[in-house]
């Protein structure tokens, strides 16, 4: 245990195995392993807005309660609660393709997921890695503060993509495919400048005496599922590159005394999840006993001290909205 902060940075979509197919793993830290994950038991395949939050609580969706798609209610966990309403229905009596293509439908109309707040845990009675320590939590997925809604960190990501991408499911396969509407630099510029943005609160924040700043980029997984659709064969490599030096200048801020971990909730190879998660630190303590993604909490606490903190956040309710 350090008495340092504990950095984490969560790049989603970080797959292990191509990490290592670029020889970039050592790049983002020295000590690294693969980790395992789990598929949602409607999609098939691990699901990102229920795996952050399997990972800050050690725990399963059917223990923590948070579920991108429930198997028996069909909840499409989408901010406006018509929609919800109509997608247990819809999970009841249409094929599964069908309810594929609806849901995609709607995300390019600009649907964003709801998305859980500290307080929830709380009155859930579920513990968080972030419980009784003073932490900084950007742009988390199923984790959003108040700091996030006032920047509009986490808040309409699915009007963003929306702007960007298109997606839709192949008629053939039901696979899903992601297409750039704009040109490639313009994707490139829109995901840059998120990471952007997270990096310089997390510098920010080097100086401030914090247990954990837990920071989540979409940038990776965003590339790897548009990887198909594109003509440039080093675009997802490219994001890898620029994904260690993000990484490497977070480290070169922090002090002797800090630990930086990197963590995937899955990999993404040829536009599809992975089960090839990767778990990595500054300090080779955290990787002891991770095997799966439900080892990250424990992996965590182990480097970072423990705190008097009651609460990370200021509690409140996200007010749910309908999709612009």
């Amino acid at each position: 245990m350090t008495e340092g902060t504990t950095y984490v940075l969560g790049w989603d979509g970080l797959d292990y195995e191509l990490c290592n197919e670029y020889g970039l793993a050592d790049e983002f830290v020295p000590y690294h392993t693969r980790a395992d994950t789990f598929a949602n038991g409607v999609l098939g395949k691990p699901g990102t807005y229920e795996l952050w939050p399997s990972i800050i609580t050690g725990k399963k969706p059917d223990e923590h309660g948070v579920r991108l798609i429930d198997e028996d209610e069909g909840g499409a966990g989408a901010e406006n609660p018509v929609v919800n309403v109509a997608a247990g229905a819809m999970h009841r009596y249409l094929p599964t393709r069908t309810r594929l293509r609806i849901g995609i439908a709607l995300r390019n109309r600009g649907l964003s997921l709801n998305q859980k707040s500290p307080d929830w845990y709380r009155r859930k009675g579920v513990r968080t890695v972030f419980d009784g320590r003073d932490s900084r939590v950007i742009s988390l997925p199923n984790y959003r503060t108040e700091a996030d809604e006032g920047l509009d960190l986490l808040a309409g990501w699915g009007r963003k993509m929306s702007r960007y991408l298109d997606i839709h499911a192949d008629e053939d396969t039901g696979r899903v495919v992601y297409r750039p509407k704009k040109s490639l630099e313009a994707v490139e510029d829109w995901l840059v400048s998120e990471v952007g943005r997270k990096t310089a609160i997390v510098r920010a924040r080097t100086d401030a005496d914090h247990g954990i700043a837990f920071v989540w980029f979409a940038y990776i997984d965003t590339v790897g599922h548009t990887t198909p659709a594109v003509d440039d064969t080093d675009w997802q490599r490219d994001a890898y590159e620029h994904a260690v030096e993000v990484t490497q200048e977070i480290r070169a801020a922090t002090d002797d005394e800090d630990t930086v971990i990197v963590a995937s909730d899955h990999g993404n190879r040829d536009g599809e999840h992975t089960f090839d998660a990767f778990f990595g630190a500054t300090d080779e303590s955290a990787l002891e006993g991770v095997e799966s993604v439900l080892d990250y909490r424990e992996g965590i606490e182990r480097v970072t001290e423990d705190g008097d903190e009651p609460a990370t956040e200021t509690p409140y309710e996200v007010e749910v909205k309908p999709a612009d």
